[in-house]
């Protein structure tokens, strides 16, 4: 595991990020050989990680360094329920731009036509989705779902009895899914990352 991975890893499972003179006591190397793993982003040995465990009673999950990403060639179609679903491409990227529990999800990447979130999300950005089996809307985060048969991308916030559906762009109203019609949304993916990629970066 390279130094950036692990370094990612604690502050996602300690809430914090070790400094180095912290990592040199854990495992009893001196400053200057820690400060050149970091600059040369080097790799920590198995018997190294399991001491870093033991410090912090935690497990880290190892990783390949990459993350398959679909994505899909064709713009998305917001009037479709089964709008990613179509022709896709898969790349990997650096794990290091997702969350932590990367290998937990489902990753997904599309282009987006549509003014609802403008200047947040302009027309013609990419979005990257993040989505798995257990997903369930977590408070003013932004989200590709279904409803009634439509596929919108919207700031979701829970009220007590009813989803609040929020736009960027103030032409657009805000709009409520009531308690006895939250059965009809269906969440396609979270939103993780948006704006202009350079697509010399997808390997």
């Amino acid at each position: 595991m390279k130094y950036s991975e692990l370094i990612n890893a604690l502050k996602n499972l300690i809430n914090y990020e070790p400094k180095q003179i912290e990592l040199c006591r854990i495992l009893d190397i001196k400053p200057t050989a820690m400060s050149a793993r970091v600059q040369r982003n080097s790799d920590f040995n198995l018997d190294e990680i399991k001491k870093i465990e033991q410090k912090y009673n935690i497990k880290i999950k190892q990783t390949d360094g990459y993350i398959t990403l679909k994505y899909f060639v064709k713009n998305i179609n917001f009037n479709n329920k089964n709008a990613l679903d179509g022709e896709f491409i898969e790349y990997k990227l650096p794990i290091e731009i997702f969350p932590y529990n990367a290998k937990d999800n489902t990753y997904s990447m599309c282009r987006v036509k549509m003014y609802d979130m403008k200047p947040l999300i302009n027309y013609d950005d990419f979005v990257i989705l993040e989505s798995n089996s257990k997903m369930q809307i977590e408070n003013g985060e932004l989200y590709i779902f279904s409803y009634d048969k439509q596929v919108y991308l919207k700031r979701l916030c829970k009220n007590i009895n009813q989803i609040v559906v929020l736009s960027e762009n103030p032409d657009f109203t805000t709009q409520y899914i009531e308690k006895n019609q939250i059965e009809k949304l269906n969440l396609i993916g979270k939103v993780i990352c948006h704006g202009r990629i350079c697509e010399e970066y997808i390997k």
